[in-house]
């Protein structure tokens, strides 16, 4: 539990850094699609609600599975940040490690190309209010 506190605290800050410094065309926005099993509703209304918030800035990308098609529809976008948003009850450490193998490989260097954050919570409002903030 002390884990996931420091990774949304991190998120959140880091969250405030990315909408304050971001300008035109600069975000994605991955949640599950419908057919996924990650899928809930409610944080899919909060990805729309984020997407509003940042247009024309933002894109959404839904995914079934974090995998090569959903990397390329990514690094398509050419994204500086990526924002996740889904349950936390589904954000397991193999699946954040996938996740933040998009941001190492959206072109042909090692090094990190996109920063990106974790918009999440218990439930669809706490997950739109760490946004709000």
């Amino acid at each position: 539990m002390r884990t996931i506190s420091c990774l949304f605290v991190f998120a959140a800050v880091f969250t405030l850094l990315l909408v304050s410094t971001a300008s035109a065309e600069e975000y994605v926005i991955l949640t599950p699609s419908n057919t996924s099993a990650y899928y809930n509703g409610g944080f899919n209304q909060t990805a729309v609600y984020i997407n509003t918030t940042l247009s024309p800035n933002a894109t959404i990308v839904r995914f079934d599975l974090i995998n090569d098609t959903i990397r390329a529809s990514v690094a398509s976008k050419n994204p500086k940040y990526i924002y996740l948003v889904m349950q936390a009850a589904n954000l397991s450490p193999d699946f954040l490690n996938s996740v933040d193998n998009i941001t190492k490989y959206l072109d042909s260097d090692p090094y990190v190309d996109a920063g990106w954050s974790i918009i999440s919570g218990y439930d669809n409002t706490s997950a739109r209010n760490l946004f709000d903030r």
